[in-house]
């Protein structure tokens, strides 16, 4: 009789053991108390990301910076890079070649940094030490620096490629 006990207790465990082993499906949100480990085993049927904090699929992400305002989805062909030492002074003038667009960005600084557009308009690029803005320049476009004694900052231009440009609606345009 007690050899009979034991094998049920066995066959209990085992049937256990076999029907908790197999995959689960969970209706509704799954709470996980500790860690999951899934190191070298694929990721697969990972919906969309709804919230800030949801886990992304790359095909997700590629999508939201392909549909991205700017220049989402674009290549850059060249990166320049202008470092600002507070000279006070202005920078030489720079003109965008035809057939590109420029991106100017500006980056980490300690003050102001200004940019001006044809000696007639300007833009504070860097304010107080913030990191800076961004300012989209059409071929033939004339921009300068200028920055105030004991201003260091730095500054990022993205040269991309573009198909035309021309004038609609009294409205400067770009076509990638």
């Amino acid at each position: 009789m007690e050899t009979l006990n034991n094998i049920s207790k066995i066959i209990v465990f085992l049937s256990t053991t076999f029907i908790l082993g197999q995959e689960m499906d969970v209706e509704g949100a799954l709470r996980v108390t500790g860690g999951i480990n899934a190191e070298g085993q694929p990721i697969t049927n990972v919906g969309d990301p709804q919230n800030p904090s949801d886990a992304a699929t790359m095909s997700s992400v590629e999508t939201i910076v392909n549909n991205m305002p700017g220049l989402g989805g674009m290549t850059p062909e060249r990166i320049y890079r202008k470092q600002f030492l507070g000279s006070g002074t202005y920078s030489p003038t720079y003109t965008v070649p035809a057939g590109k667009i420029w991106k100017v960005v500006g980056g980490p600084s300690e003050g102001g940094l200004l940019l001006y557009l044809s000696n007639d308009y300007y833009m504070y690029l860097i304010n107080g030490g913030d990191v800076g803005g961004e300012a989209y320049f059409l071929p033939g476009d004339a921009f300068f620096f200028g920055d105030w004694a004991g201003v260091r900052a730095l500054v990022n231009i993205f040269e991309y490629s573009i198909q035309s440009s021309g004038t609609e609606q009294g409205l400067d345009y770009v076509e990638p």
